[in-house]
């Protein structure tokens, strides 16, 4: 559905008391208006898609956000991943290097 709101004259939205007042609005929007058409209660209708709107607007908000949240603690885990392998690699070859060097190594230091 594609919403196209325009307004009439400047259009007023305000909140009071936990309540959105919107004035001066109309909406030329082909599949809104197709449902207002068979509408037993066309406020009520008004309602619930605002509603029902809103709800949409704020769970792909949050999807959205999990998404961005999720892709970057994946690349954080990633990036934890290499630096410990590097570290691991070092590691290694460090205690390999001075257990098995001829001249410096724990072997040499022993039999030396």
């Amino acid at each position: 559905m594609t919403t196209q709101l325009k307004p009439v004259g400047s259009p007023r939205v305000h909140l009071a008391n936990g309540v959105a007042h919107i004035q001066d609005l109309s909406t030329s929007d082909p599949d809104l208006l197709a449902l207002l058409a068979d509408a037993p209660d066309p406020a009520e209708l008004i309602l619930r898609a605002l509603a029902f709107g809103a709800r949409a607007l704020a769970v792909s908000r949050v999807s959205l956000d999990a998404r961005v949240t999720e892709k970057s603690f994946d690349e954080l885990v990633d990036q934890l991943a290499t630096l410990l392998n590097d570290a691991t690699a070092q590691v290694t070859g460090t205690t390999a290097s001075l257990l098995t060097d001829p001249v410096s190594g724990v072997h040499a230091s022993l039999s030396g």
